[in-house]
């Protein structure tokens, strides 16, 4: 057996997803998207701002951030 392969086994799979361990819960929520209402106060929208971070426009609670390069 390879050095790399005692790695894959290791991490719990074939090397793709090495932080996550098989058997692993996966979340179920769905991802936020623009337009939809505000997990935080329920009054708002989810809208992008300029640094591509989804946040409400009335609470400003921040759902998701973080944008490709």
């Amino acid at each position: 057996m390879t050095q790399q392969m005692v790695n894959d086994k290791e991490s719990g799979g074939d090397g793709r997803y090495w932080w996550r361990k098989k058997g692993e819960a996966k979340c179920s929520r769905p991802q936020p998207k623009p337009g939809d209402n505000c997990p935080n106060c329920h009054n708002g929208k989810l809208v992008f701002d300029g640094l591509f971070i989804l946040t409400c426009d009335c609470c400003q609670h921040v759902a998701d951030s973080g944008g490709f390069t």
